[in-house]
């Protein structure tokens, strides 16, 4: 009788269960537009609350609440997260017109949020008062 470990049989699991790469890539995708919709809504909140007084509002992200930096870090995370994935799903499936907008919208939301979060963190947060 053949001895058998539990290593090999967790190694034989591991490779017949394969990860599908392009619907994770996929599911990112519609994370960050949700994401970004609470985020959007917010920054709307902030404009309307701050339409008759310019000054104190919201002039490229000074004084911005928590909600929009944590919600731009993970729509950041979430964008790189999907760019892995979907690099990773170049060998699962043949690229098509599809395909390559994923790869678009990932990347557009990578560079977007990239630069919005070094503004909000470069520039001073200057608080309501």
């Amino acid at each position: 009788m053949e001895e058998r470990h539990v290593l090999d049989d967790w190694q034989e699991e591991q490779t017949s269960d394969k990860i599908d790469q392009y619907r994770r890539a996929l599911r990112f995708l519609f994370y960050n537009l949700g994401i970004g919709v609470l985020v959007a809504g917010r920054i709307g909140l902030l404009m309307v609350q701050y339409q008759n007084n310019p000054e104190r509002g919201y002039a490229w992200f000074t004084g911005v609440p928590d909600l929009v930096i944590i919600g731009m870090a993970v729509i950041w995370l979430f964008s790189g997260l999907g760019l892995l994935a979907i690099f990773r799903a170049r060998h699962e499936r043949p690229t098509d017109l599809i395909f390559a907008l994923v790869i678009v919208l990932h990347l557009s939301t990578f560079v977007i949020s990239s630069i919005a979060l070094y503004r909000m963190f470069s520039s001073p947060l200057h608080l309501p008062t």
